[in-house]
């Protein structure tokens, strides 16, 4: 099942839930939905141009990014604190 199945249950059969199943439908639309949505955005990071920049909602605020030669640059909402992610193992010590 994906998110849109469960909104319909959702809209179509609240009336026949009780309070603990309906409760227990929505927090596992909630998971779904949220696991959806995050599919799509990692998939978005790899068909992102060299130096292309986007944001990611996050809650209540946004984190952006940009990519980089060799990974992401991550930026928190007011760009204070960035992180650094590698591509693919290129930046790690040889063992």
């Amino acid at each position: 099942m994906n998110s849109e199945d469960y909104r319909q249950i959702l809209n179509n059969e609240r009336i026949e839930m009780n309070a603990e199943d309906f409760d227990s439908t929505l927090t596992h639309f909630a998971k779904l939905y949220h696991k959806e949505q995050t599919q799509e955005i990692y998939k978005g990071l790899y068909s992102m141009k060299l130096l292309e920049f986007a944001s990611i909602p996050d809650g209540l605020s946004k984190t952006y990014v940009k990519r980089v030669p060799g990974g992401w640059i991550f930026y928190n909402y007011n760009e204070t604190q960035a992180t650094f992610v590698p591509f693919n193992n290129e930046f790690q010590n040889a063992r």
